[in-house]
């Protein structure tokens, strides 16, 4: 009988993340790359460079997310629906009009655009610039993003016109109307001119004065 049969056999323990780290690590590597996408754009950001920007090792960016457009995703889950989940979070309060909720809870989450540390600006133009060479970032944005929130402007256009509360029944037909100063905003301070950036948040709420009661 071989020598080594007789002796107690140890299992390998294996070193387990606690689900805390683990949370923790995915949204420093999140925040690396949500850097290093606004610095770079999609097409010239690394993972060596978001790796060295958390202060881990490449091949822990790799454990995480195995592509590069998986890691955009989670950029855009962790930082850029902050305002879909605001308006989860903060239902309208009974009585209150569809302008007063919007100017209560929608805007100070549009003023955060300009706000150069939400990355939310960068990150539209990002999909806007090079959406069309790697269509994979425009369609998350679009469902990570524009369509929840296109959805539940739908939503609450529907019910201003239920309460006699729209100015103009157009936003009914086109209801994208109503995120359209967004999108401005982004377009004029990103590409148009930088050098004398508007409020975006000015602008959606010269929005809500014009269509609503």
């Amino acid at each position: 009988m071989p020598a080594n049969m007789n002796r107690p056999h140890h299992a390998r323990k294996t070193r387990s993340c606690s689900p805390e780290k683990t949370a923790r690590t995915r949204q420093q590597i999140a925040r690396a790359a949500l850097e290093e996408f606004s610095a770079q754009g999609f097409a010239r950001a690394s993972i060596s460079n978001i790796s060295k920007r958390a202060g881990v090792a490449k091949g822990t960016v790799y454990n995480y997310f195995p592509t590069k457009e998986l890691l955009f995703e989670a950029v855009l889950k962790e930082f850029i629906a902050t305002v879909r989940t605001e308006l989860e979070s903060s239902p309208r309060r009974n009585g209150e009009t569809v302008k007063a909720y919007l100017l209560r809870v929608m805007l100070p989450a549009i003023r955060k655009i300009d706000d150069a540390s939400t990355g939310r600006a960068r990150i539209a133009h990002l999909v806007m610039t090079e959406g069309s060479r790697f269509p994979v970032i425009a369609q998350a944005y679009l469902r990570e993003i524009h369509q929840p929130l296109q959805q539940a402007m739908t939503q609450l256009i529907q019910e201003a016109a239920s309460a006699g509360e729209l100015k103009a029944e157009q936003l009914l037909c086109f209801p994208c109307l109503l995120l359209a100063p967004n999108w401005f905003g982004m377009v004029y301070n990103e590409v148009l001119n930088p050098a004398a950036p508007v409020s975006t948040g000015d602008l959606f709420e010269a929005g809500i004065g014009a269509f609503f009661r």
